[in-house]
């Protein structure tokens, strides 16, 4: 009689704890979920950031090659800056030049003619 009390006594006790262990899995499922559905989003924001830098870093090579472009640019600026101010002294030379030699044959003719 006594086995059989504490038999049912723990039949009762596991059948408790099993009612108790029931929700708790329950939890334990959808807490689960919820993990597996945050790793998910998790990685799917850990692409996109991976993109954006992707994006960026791309970005940045272009404004850096717009940059040396730009540079260049000025430097042929200057350079024909350099060029046409060369190019305005020389015709300057030579309007110089001809109004001499100009000059110098008018009066080799006077001295011909006289």
């Amino acid at each position: 009689v006594l086995q059989k009390a504490v038999a049912q006594t723990v039949d009762e006790a596991v059948e408790q704890a099993m009612q108790q262990v029931s929700p708790l899995d329950e939890r334990l499922r959808v807490a689960e979920e919820q993990l597996a559905e945050k790793e998910a989003l998790l990685a799917q924001q850990h692409q996109e950031v991976l993109r954006s830098t992707q994006e960026l870093q791309q970005a940045r090579l272009q404004m850096e090659s717009m940059q040396r472009e730009i540079s260049s640019l000025r430097q042929a600026e200057r350079q024909a800056a350099v060029a046409k101010s060369e190019s305005a002294a020389q015709a300057k030379l030579i309007e110089e030049l001809k109004a001499k030699l100009e000059g110098s044959s008018l009066s080799d003719q006077s001295h011909l003619e006289v």
